[in-house]
């Protein structure tokens, strides 16, 4: 009874496979060059070898890639992936170890196989199998391609004789080895199309690889001559930058010692000038307590001449009660004290010049200020610009430290200021402020 055919996957092929038989170990039937397993059960005397074979073993029958109920290939398939069909279908079935029966062609890749897996491997059996299919100088024992072409005639004779003796199982045999044999030498044929085509292919690409290799050659001549060139102007153009940077480098050294030279030179410069000013100031400074002196020198002098008319006013007074000899000499001593003192108007004229002098337009900002001032308020207040107090003021405008005082309060209320603020402190600053209003 043919046993049920079913399928497993080899990469992206389908192979067709049979398990038949009680035997307790596994046995994988590996066909030739061509093979069918269902058309295997069709021929009664293979019927009963793989009867008698299943009561020995778990038969594992399979057609290979591109033969028989397996997928069709294009090209013809490596042993690599004929021992890969074998592996996915003991891997199917659950096969750990096998016996190999390797028949014909398939003795091969069954060899390869035990050698390749010998961990899946019990044991090896070939029937039918050769290294190569044709004589060649490292197989001389096989028939030559004359021999094999007398082979495959007779082969068709012999199938067409026992067609006529009416004996078509021989006749189906024959012929089997007939299309085994042809097969066989067009596969040869193919195979050495395909070696000339592959060798033609790799002889294009290796002179494709040595057209790329001098293209490469070529290329890396120039890119070392483009490299070479570079750094030839990279090397130029590094010694032009660093001449002159060592130029400018040298100029830079150059300027700033001229500029620390123009600076120092500056500096002493500036510092003579700060000297001269500084000498400057302090000559001002000497002229202006010089003339302060002389003011304070005329504001005393203004102080003993109104002792003297005091003086003046005393002997006045005797006058009216001496006699006409002592009134003679009284005279005389007024008339000296009047002569020496004569110049008191002139004296208020150069007070009023060195003042200004000194404090230079003091009058003029005081009047833009305040233009209600009458000369004798010009008068205390360049008196009270100079510091004086109240009794030196009065003696020196001849009034009474009261009238003074009085004049002060005038003057404060003229002026606009309240009792707190200082009249001094506001002339000083009236002096260097005079748009203060």
């Amino acid at each position: 009874m043919k046993p049920e055919t079913k399928y497993t996957k080899s990469g992206e092929i389908n192979i067709a496979y049979q398990v038949f038989g009680s035997g307790t170990i596994d046995l994988v039937y590996i066909p030739g060059w061509v093979s069918n397993i269902d058309l295997m059960w069709a021929c009664p005397e293979l019927v009963d070898f793989l009867v008698e074979l299943g009561k020995m073993a778990r038969v594992i029958l399979f057609d290979k890639r591109g033969t028989g109920l397996s997928d069709r290939v294009v090209d013809f398939s490596t042993l690599d992936e004929r021992m890969d069909d074998i592996r996915a279908v003991m891997d199917t079935v659950n096969s750990k170890k096998a016996v190999l029966f390797g028949h014909s062609e398939g003795g091969s890749v069954s060899a390869l196989f035990a050698a390749t897996y010998p961990n899946r491997t019990i044991s090896l059996i070939t029937f039918g199998i050769f290294a190569k299919r044709m004589r060649a100088p490292n197989y001389p024992w096989a028939p030559s391609t004359e021999e094999r072409q007398f082979e495959l005639v007779a082969y068709e004779e012999l199938k067409e004789l026992k067609k006529q003796q009416h004996k078509p199982y021989e006749a189906l045999a024959f012929y089997e080895k007939y299309e085994s044999l042809k097969d066989s030498l067009f596969a040869l044929e193919k195979s050495k199309q395909i070696a000339y085509i592959e060798f033609e292919n790799e002889l294009e690409k290796k002179n494709n690889e040595l057209s790329k290799l001098e293209a490469h050659e070529k290329a890396s001549k120039i890119i070392n001559l483009i490299l070479i060139l570079g750094i030839v102007i990279l090397s130029v153009a590094g010694y032009i930058i660093y001449s002159v940077s060592k130029q400018r480098l040298k100029k830079s050294k150059q300027l700033a010692l001229k500029t620390k030279e123009y600076l120092e030179s500056e500096q002493a410069l500036i510092q003579k000038e700060l000297e001269n000013s500084e000498l400057k100031r302090q000559e001002l400074r000497q002229q202006l307590d010089f003339k302060n002196r002389e003011l304070t020198s005329y504001a005393l002098n203004f102080i003993k001449k109104n002792e003297v008319v005091q003086e003046l006013q005393l002997i006045i007074n005797k006058l009216k009660e001496s006699s006409v000899i002592n009134k003679d000499k009284l005279i005389t001593d007024l008339k000296k004290i009047i002569k020496k003192n004569l110049s008191i108007d002139r004296d208020w004229d150069d007070f009023s010049r060195f003042f200004d002098d000194v404090h230079q337009g003091f009058y003029s900002n005081l009047k833009l200020n305040h233009n209600s001032l009458t000369v004798n308020d010009l008068k205390l207040c360049s008196l009270i610009r100079l510091n004086l107090n109240t009794k030196e003021t009065a003696s020196i405008l001849g009034i009474s430290p009261e009238s003074a005082k009085t004049a002060r309060y005038r003057l404060r209320q003229k002026l606009g200021i309240d009792a707190k603020q200082d009249i001094a402190n506001y002339l000083v600053n009236l002096e260097f402020e005079p748009n203060s209003k």
